[in-house]
């Protein structure tokens, strides 16, 4: 058994022995001193922890660079893999690089936080591809979010590096203010020394603008700051365990005499000498006992720091006369570090297969993304993990023979640890081969048994397709599934994401809301299961994805059972396939609605047109992404008239009603009208479609959708066939232009503003701001990159969870046990006053056994832990009772129940000397 994981960073060699399995690149970077790599979302949303990943694929035949985002990376997927981060971009500590250049001169940072992230992500993607358009460029940020700059002045900078860059100038100033033509070409060029001052150096660094450094090179090729290492060249992917790193802690409690060994030799010499001794490792139940019998061992001896008691490993065990491998799980070890700690990499598929022969309840992943996002928002993890992303057998793809329909059709396969951004590759290259700078995408004659080793798998689809005399000019509806797939892939997730995301995942995962389940389902795709037969052993099968997913979440794979692949059939001639995603932003975002209609269409004898094959699939609508199995029978038994498809849209509105909460955030986007008619099925993806668009008639009603007496098959499916709902809700190219004032006098511009242009912004000098250097390396210092002190702990607050109840009991003492957890601060510990208040003390700092809580979110307790793992742990088990008291919501709940802020103030009206009855009459006319 190997131990340990190898990596390189920025050309550093980094062996760590001893590895947490849930703990992230970014964890790892920042407790090394890295701190340039800057953690925001922690959920691989905000893009600002970017770093590129750079690693030798054996499949591919050459080394792979990947923009990933660090916060749901783990450390052990890097395992064989180079780093570069933000501190790793310039080898000269005096020479920016020149994207960072670009960053400074164009004012492209403001608070920094996310500016790391946006240089990491560019240059991952210009290294990939050198010969990038501009618009190219622009959808390179998908992943990177900026709250400060508007993304005006990023993108400008990041546009000159772009192959058509001198054409967009050209663009540009057609569609800018006629005056300010001859400034635009000044005001956007690239920004060289002259603009600063002539001494003007950099006060933080001493690094000097110098001309070269920014001019503008279009396709201009970079490279690693630092070579790949050798080492990782052949880097060998060997069985390893990793489990919890090992902690120690002191009982806080006893009654008589308690001895902790430091060795198993003082503790075995100490049980020669004494007698009715306890060995205990937490101490929970002996604990338990003290308080609820008062008893307590006379001699205990807790035994958790010793070595010898702290090991899991894999041991071969003589089990039914066989030698079989077992995980030796130590006599300290947890549960939680046994159910919920332990990780298993196998080298091979044959090694993976033994241990789960031996092992329960695995969950099988690839990139683990979905893992530590589950970590940190839920406090979860599977009880064993085992990630094969580095696997051979699930890193194919390659065309394959599938059943579909009762006939033999060809099929993508996509192995189990294909990233999304594979897939989108392959399909590019098929679509067009010159679409990637890549020199892998050549098509050439079938390889030696030695090429076959490092061929790339791209190049094997590619040649495969070509053999088999498929084409996309010929028959573009063969490849309708596979376009479909691509045109939904631009608004999943982002880059970053889809470097590490799979296929398989997002599929196994079978959330409702999956973007690709739908066109994968209605295109009929097959599923390529490892399952456990108790006479044959391990088999392999195929099964219809319709037949996969059984309930929310919930899929027929029994224990330990897991996908090995996908395979998607290629579309018979005369198939159309039209998918949408709806959701409140455009990219990155998870969708509220989705779907995809597949209708594979032909000419009968009578000249009417049918439906041989239809899938309609919509996710977001039920538990489970369910096909419209009735509507899809339906349309493959009648003609396809416009009666049919009014039909139809009837069925389509008794079939899908979108529940409250679902309306109610699509309302939120679009308003409430519009959100009733996507609701009722005239309208998708929050476009103003109907269900007649898909005929190429922009009709408000299904009439003349389809007229009867058409019989041109070609003309009823080229609407099909043209640009998606996808394409068209991609953005344009954005335009816009900033002008500098280069006046010697700073404090008088010379612009003139009522020539000034509506999508022209206007700066005062093109001095950059004094921090703008630092944020681009990652040197500007923020409190969530701070080192925690020496002696100094985290604290974690317990929250109520109950908006009106009384506090019954709180337990602590599981969450003392936790390995980490330094102590917890209650009610009880308060010797003072426990509120506070600006005005009056009125809010309690803790809230203690029998008091009331009156919200969500008041303090119960505070852990406080050396690392914030610990504390995840502890959170969980802290045992709250509650007793609800009735929630007053409403002014009219808090006036009956007289809950009042203050005493009420009752103003009456009078003079002095008047009567009771007068006194009266005055306040019934100011009522």
């Amino acid at each position: 058994m190997v131990e340990g994981v190898l990596l390189y960073i920025n050309g550093k060699r980094h062996f760590i022995t001893s590895v947490h399995p849930t703990m992230s690149l970014a964890s790892y970077l920042k407790s090394i001193g890295l701190k340039g790599t800057k953690v925001s979302c922690g959920e691989g949303g905000c893009g600002s922890c970017t770093i590129l990943l750079s690693h030798f694929d054996k499949f591919k035949g050459r080394i792979v660079h990947r923009a990933v985002v660090s916060c749901i990376l783990p450390l052990i997927y890097c395992d064989g893999m180079a780093i570069t981060t933000i501190e790793g971009m310039s080898t000269n500590p005096r020479q920016l690089h020149p994207i960072q250049q670009r960053i400074v001169a164009y004012h492209a940072t403001q608070c920094g936080i996310c500016t790391p992230g946006i240089v990491m992500a560019l240059f991952a993607f210009l290294l990939n591809h050198p010969n990038a358009k501009v618009k190219e460029i622009e959808h390179c940020f998908d992943c990177n979010l900026c709250r400060c700059t508007g993304y005006r002045a990023i993108l400008d900078a990041a546009k000159t590096f772009g192959s058509d860059y001198e054409g967009y100038l050209d663009d540009l100033k057609k569609t800018t203010h006629t005056e300010l033509e001859d400034f635009v070409a000044h005001s956007v060029r690239p920004l060289t020394s002259v603009d600063y001052d002539k001494d003007q150096e950099s006060a933080s660094e001493g690094t000097v603008i110098k001309p070269s450094m920014t001019k503008r090179t279009p396709g201009q090729k970079f490279s690693l700051p630092q070579p790949f290492p050798k080492a990782l060249m052949d880097y060998h992917y060997a069985d390893k365990l990793f489990e919890n790193p090992l902690f120690s802690s002191l009982p806080k409690t006893s009654n008589r005499l308690l001895f902790r060994p430091g060795t198993l030799p003082s503790l075995l010499q100490f049980l020669d000498t004494h007698e009715h001794c306890r060995i205990v490792s937490g101490m929970s139940e002996v604990l338990v006992d003290k308080k609820n019998r008062g008893t307590f061992p006379e001699i205990c001896i807790p035994v958790g720091s010793l070595s010898e008691m702290r090991q899991m490993e894999l041991r071969d065990v003589e089990v039914h006369g066989k030698t079989m491998p077992s995980l030796f799980v130590g006599g300290s070890i947890t549960l939680s570090e046994t159910s919920n700690r332990l990780l298993f990499r196998p080298g091979t598929l044959p090694s993976l297969l033994q241990f789960l022969d031996t092992h329960e309840h695995c969950r099988i992943v690839s990139g683990m993304s979905e893992v530590l996002v589950d970590k940190k928002n839920r406090g979860t993890f599977p009880e064993i993990c085992i990630p094969v992303g580095s696997l051979s057998e699930m890193r194919q793809m390659e065309l394959r023979d599938v059943e579909v329909h009762g006939k033999t059709m060809p099929s993508l396969f996509v192995g189990g640890s294909i990233t999304l951004s594979e897939v989108c590759e392959v399909v590019d290259s098929i679509v067009d081969p010159e679409v990637s700078d890549s020199p892998s995408r050549s098509v050439e004659p079938p390889p030696s048994e030695e090429e076959e080793r490092t061929l790339s798998t791209l190049s094997k689809v590619l040649y495969e397709y070509k053999s088999r005399n498929l084409s996309v000019e010929s028959e573009p509806s063969t490849l309708a599934p596979l376009l479909a797939l691509r045109r939904q892939l631009r608004l999943f997730a982002s880059s970053q994401v889809r470097e590490v995301a799979t296929l398989t995942g997002n599929v196994s995962n079978a959330s409702p809301i999956s973007d690709t389940i739908p066109i994968l389902m209605a295109n009929h795709a097959i599923m390529n299961i490892y399952t456990k037969d108790s006479i044959l052993g391990w088999t392999v099968k195929d099964v219809p994805l319709r037949e996969f997913i059984t309930g929310y979440r919930r899929t027929i794979l029994t224990d330990n059972d897991f996908v090995a692949g996908i395979s998607l059939p290629f579309a018979p001639k005369g198939t159309v396939v039209h998918e949408f995603k709806y959701a409140r932003r455009l990219e990155d975002d998870i969708s509220i609605v989705n779907g995809c209609v597949s209708l594979n269409c032909y000419k009968d004898e009578s000249g009417h047109i049918r439906a041989k094959h239809a899938g309609i699939v919509f996710g977001g609508m039920a538990a489970h992404t369910k096909p419209q199995i009735a509507l899809e029978e339906y349309l493959m038994s009648t003609i396809l008239t416009a009666a049919t498809l009014t039909k139809a849209l009837s069925m389509l509105s008794s079939a899908l009603v979108l529940p409250d909460c679902v309306l109610k955030a699509i309302a939120e986007g679009v308003g409430e009208a519009e959100a009733q008619e996507i609701c009722q099925g005239l309208r998708i993806a929050g476009k103003k479609k109907r269900w007649a668009e898909m005929c190429g008639k922009e009709s408000p009603t299904c009439e003349g959708a389809v007229k009867e007496e058409d019989d041109d098959i070609e003309s009823f499916l080229a609407s099909f066939l043209s640009e998606s709902m996808t394409d068209r809700r991609l953005h344009s190219i954005s335009k816009s232009t900033v002008r500098y004032d280069y006046s010697e006098d700073k404090g008088k511009p010379k612009t003139d503003p009522s020539k000034k242009s509506v999508n022209t912004t206007t700066t005062h000098g093109n001095k950059p701001h004094v921090s703008a250097e630092r944020q681009v390396q990652g040197k500007a210092e923020y409190v969530s990159t701070m080192s925690q002190p020496s002696d100094t702990v985290i604290a974690i607050p317990v929250f109520t969870n109950h908006p009106h109840a009384r506090i019954v009991s709180l337990d602590v003492s599981k969450a003392l046990e936790v390995p980490g957890v330094v102590d917890v601060v209650t009610r009880e510990d308060i010797q003072g006053v426990n509120a506070v208040g600006v005005a009056i003390q009125d809010e309690p700092v803790f809230i203690g056994v029998g008091d009331e809580c009156q919200t969500v979110g008041q303090i119960l307790a505070i852990i406080c832990v050396d690392n914030k793992d610990a504390g995840i742990e502890a959170l969980k088990e802290v045992k709250v009772e509650y007793e609800d008291l009735p929630v007053i919501a409403t002014i009219e709940q808090a006036i009956e129940a007289k809950s009042w802020l203050f005493d009420p103030i009752d103003v009456t009206y009078g003079l002095d000397g008047c009567s009771e009855e007068e006194s009266k009459d005055l306040n019934k006319k100011h009522e």
